[in-house]
């Protein structure tokens, strides 16, 4: 049995023939021991969309270098869920990166700050979250995000992939940002 371990691209592509919408969508594939699975054609998968089969165009092994910014609240609302959920979702989530995947992490809290710098070590991320707890405050995940992508984007090499991932059980409040900009 195949499962989608880690979604890190959904993006437009150009449109391959006029009303026809095209996306290129990026996945890594795991067996039941979770070791990745790179030898699949397209006969092998089912891509739906709510409920509806798609058609796959094009299928291969993208190796771009990957650069993760996790983004995870840490603030006052998540209270004990923090320790509890959290550190174990996301240390599961970097575990499963794809070999060779940089992240860093920020934390939300009092203000959005960088919690660990671009690295490649898997551990390094849940330890740095188990030591920095639930930090208080407000919920600024909006903010932290615009702060992440910036040096997400200033971090990696144009043609790079590249993906900001947002961890939150309360939403994204408490920022002066219009969330339609913070998209965009």
């Amino acid at each position: 049995m195949l499962a989608v371990a880690f979604v890190a691209l959904f993006a437009t592509a150009p449109v391959a023939a006029p009303g026809t919408e095209v996306r290129v969508l990026t996945a890594s594939f795991l067996d039941d021991n979770g070791r990745e699975v790179t030898d699949l054609s397209p006969a092998d998968v089912a891509l739906t969309e709510n409920g509806l089969l798609r058609e796959i165009t094009s299928f291969g092994v993208d190796r771009r270098p990957l650069s993760v910014a996790l983004v995870v609240d840490t603030s006052t609302n998540l209270g004990a869920s923090y320790e509890l959920s959290v550190v174990a979702a996301v240390s599961g989530l970097i575990a499963r990166l794809p070999y060779g995947t940089r992240y860093a992490v920020w934390g939300t809290g009092e203000r959005s700050t960088r919690l660990l710098d671009f690295t490649d070590d898997r551990t390094d991320g849940g330890r740095i979250l188990r030591l920095t707890g639930h930090t208080g405050g407000g919920n600024c995940v909006l903010d932290a995000v615009v702060l992440a992508s910036a040096d997400l984007r200033s971090q990696v090499r144009e043609g790079d992939r590249r993906v900001v991932v947002a961890v939150t059980s309360t939403g994204a409040e408490l920022s002066y940002r219009d969330p339609h900009q913070v998209v965009k």
